[in-house]
């Protein structure tokens, strides 16, 4: 199942696990406030690690978790604070899987 950190909630988790729901993934993009506005996610790090602190209590769930490096204008600092955000998340969600995947700009209109 996907889901929207932005708009998962307690009872939506309780739901899930009711009914049967074995692994969550979910997009997390960076561990940096301005990167996270710069592409619109309407997340900031710390509401992020609130989620991830939610999704920890409902622990028989497998959670898979992506990440980006390199976005345009990304600093060297801000991809290596991406990456110790990513390690935090692993930390908070043991057995999970939090991948970081290369920034790639697609051809076409800006």
């Amino acid at each position: 199942m996907d889901i929207r950190l932005d708009q998962i909630l307690s009872e939506d988790l309780k739901e899930f696990r009711a009914l049967g729901v074995k692994g969550i993934f979910f997009g997390w993009e960076s561990g940096n406030d301005r990167l996270l506005k710069l592409i619109g996610k309407r997340l900031t790090a710390e509401s992020i690690m609130d989620k991830v602190r939610l999704l920890s209590s409902y622990k028989e769930i497998t959670y898979w978790a992506s990440g980006i490096m390199l976005i345009p204008t990304e600093t060297f600092e801000e991809t290596r604070n991406t990456i110790d955000f990513a390690a935090g998340i692993r930390r908070s969600l043991p057995g999970s899987v939090v991948s970081l995947f290369r920034f790639m700009r697609f051809p076409g209109p800006s």
